[in-house]
């Protein structure tokens, strides 16, 4: 009878080794997860920035619409105001107002909007960026939207259009 000196089983190393594959695939897939995850949050408060942006939009056109000359008229050139809903003392609804006061969403994005001066052509009534008149029934509006990311730093969107009097 002859005798055989194979051993069955696996060996100490042999166990370690599959345990360290097994142990750096999961910490793969665990970080894998993470910037998922990450990625998935910026997307998320890049969409809610994009909504805000326009639904700052359409309520500087919807106070524009209300009154030009009490709700833009009104307002400073190159100076950063915040929107507010509040009662109206004349109807049943809200209303959009701007204000100075500091205005925060979801407690973390920030939107102010500002007005800037427009020049026009004198002999073609054109927008101009140099030369030209001062237009008083046009102005060109920029709504920022700001918000901390999950590494701490501050991301700004804007969105810039024009806006004229309508009803003058």
């Amino acid at each position: 009878m002859i005798q055989s000196n194979k051993q069955k089983g696996f060996s100490l190393v042999e166990v370690l080794i599959g345990a360290m594959i097994i142990t750096v695939a999961v910490v793969s897939i665990i970080g894998a997860y993470g910037f998922f995850l990450r990625a998935e949050l910026r997307s998320v408060r890049t969409v809610q920035a994009t909504y805000l942006l326009d639904s700052g939009v359409e309520a500087v056109r919807y106070m524009r619409d209300l009154n030009w000359d009490n709700n833009i008229g009104t307002l400073s050139n190159n100076t950063n105001y915040y929107l507010i809903n509040t009662a109206s003392s004349t109807s049943p609804y809200y209303v959009w107002k701007a204000t100075t006061t500091k205005q925060i969403f979801d407690g973390i994005f920030e939107r102010t909007f500002k007005l800037e001066s427009v020049y026009r052509s004198s002999t073609s009534s054109d927008i101009v960026l140099t030369g030209g008149l001062i237009s008083t029934s046009t102005c060109k509006l920029t709504i920022t939207v700001s918000w901390p990311d999950t590494s701490g730093e501050t991301t700004t969107k804007s969105l810039s259009t024009y806006l004229t009097n309508l009803y003058e």
